[in-house]
C-alpha cells in the first residue's frame, strides 16, 4: 500500500505544525491562566457572599468572568482566529484595569480605620500604634496589587498582542487543507 501523502505534503504539514507550535502554546497559556481567574474569581465572590463585602464580591465577579472569556478566546487562538490575540490583550487589559482601581480605592477610599485589627487581637496593645500597622498593611496590599497588576496583567496583554503576527502567518504561508490537518491533530 502506498502512502497517501508525497514528500511535498510531509514537509507542508511539518512546516504547518511548527508554525502552529507558538499558538497552541500561547492558547495553552491563556486557558490555564483563565482557569486560575476563574478559581480566584469564585473565591473572591464566595468571600464577598460570606462578608457581606461588595467589593470583593464584585471584584471576584470581575475576575471571574475575565477568566472565562480568556478561556474562550484561548480556544479561538488554538484555531488560528485572527481576533483571538487582540481579545485575549484586552480582556488582560480590563482585568490590569479593575485590579489598578481596586488597589487605587484601597489607598483612598477603602482605608481601615484599625478598628477592626484591634477587635481581633483583643483590643490596644500598649507601645503599638494598630492604626499604624492597618495603614501600613492596608498600603502593602493596595500598592501590591497595582505594581503586580501593571506587571503581570500588562505583560500577558503584550504577549498575547505578539501572537497576531504568528496568526497571519500560519494563515499566509500554510494551505487550509494543512491547517485542519494540524490543528485537528492539537486539539
Amino acid at each position: 500500500m502506498s502512502d497517501p501523502l508525497s514528500d511535498q505534503d510531509k514537509d507542508l504539514l511539518a512546516f504547518a505544525a511548527e508554525l502552529h507550535r507558538p499558538l497552541a502554546r500561547a492558547a495553552k497559556v491563556a486557558h490555564g491562566n483563565g482557569g486560575w481567574l476563574m478559581l480566584f474569581g469564585g473565591i473572591g465572590i464566595l468571600l464577598g457572599f460570606m462578608g457581606p463585602d461588595w467589593t470583593s464580591l464584585l471584584l471576584g465577579a470581575a475576575v471571574a468572568a475575565v477568566g472565562f472569556l480568556e478561556r474562550r478566546a484561548a480556544e479561538r487562538l488554538r484555531r488560528a482566529d485572527p481576533d483571538a490575540p487582540q481579545l485575549l490583550a484586552r480582556n488582560e487589559l480590563v482585568l490590569m484595569v479593575v485590579l489598578v482601581g481596586f488597589g487605587v480605592l484601597l489607598l483612598t477610599l477603602l482605608r481601615s480605620s484599625g478598628e477592626d485589627l484591634e477587635k481581633a487581637v483583643g483590643g490596644s496593645m500598649p507601645g503599638i500604634d494598630l492604626k499604624d500597622i492597618s495603614n501600613a498593611m492596608t498600603n502593602a496590599v493596595g500598592a501590591t496589587t497595582i505594581a503586580v497588576a501593571l506587571l503581570y496583567q500588562g505583560g500577558m496583554a503584550r504577549y498575547f498582542l505578539k501572537k497576531r503576527r504568528d496568526v497571519e502567518r500560519f494563515l499566509a504561508e500554510v494551505p487550509e487543507w494543512a491547517r485542519e490537518v494540524v490543528m485537528q491533530m492539537a486539539g
